[in-house]
């Protein structure tokens, strides 16, 4: 009974540490692109890779709002790696098809929603998203990831 349960936490581990690095290498290769005049802008998600071990908790129907640091939890959860490049150049065949800030990213399968450049304005959203899966009775999870800047805004306050 308990041999199944742990072979699947360590797989999730071990996919959310695969995440976790990958996205640190993002991080690198990312800074070479933007000195080298390839890249328009970079925002490092260095020091918020953590947030990839909430990967294995979403289920199908949850809706996350991330951060512009959370790009580890999108790898955890399935984003093609070639998928988080096409947003860092903003291309067309992107998740957003080129309409995001570069930098940027979502996941349209993972119900990813677009980040946002100003820190907490995605809690309004989000929180607009529990409610409305409140009302129609639903049971899946809003996730809005932000970072303690965001703490001080007032869509923060107004969303709480």
């Amino acid at each position: 009974m308990i041999a199944p349960y742990c072979e699947k936490r360590q797989m999730d581990l071990a996919n959310a540490l695969r995440a976790m690095a990958l996205s640190r290498e993002c991080d690198r290769r990312e800074s070479i692109l933007f000195r080298q005049g390839k890249g328009y802008f970079q925002m490092p998600a260095a020091g918020h890779e953590c947030v990839a071990a909430l990967a294995p908790c979403l289920e199908p129907g949850d809706y996350v709002y991330p951060y512009y640091r959370d790009r580890a939890l999108l790898l955890a959860m399935g984003a093609p790696l070639s998928d988080v490049a096409l947003a860092y150049f903003a291309k067309r065949d992107s998740s957003s098809q080129g309409r995001q800030m570069t930098s940027h990213f979502s996941d349209r399968r993972n119900n990813v929603v677009s980040v946002s450049s100003p820190v907490g304005l995605q809690c309004l959203p989000a929180a607009g998203t529990a409610w409305a899966i409140r009302l129609a009775g639903g049971h899946a999870v809003t996730l809005c990831l932000l970072g303690d800047v965001a703490c001080r805004q007032g869509e923060f306050y107004e969303a709480w």
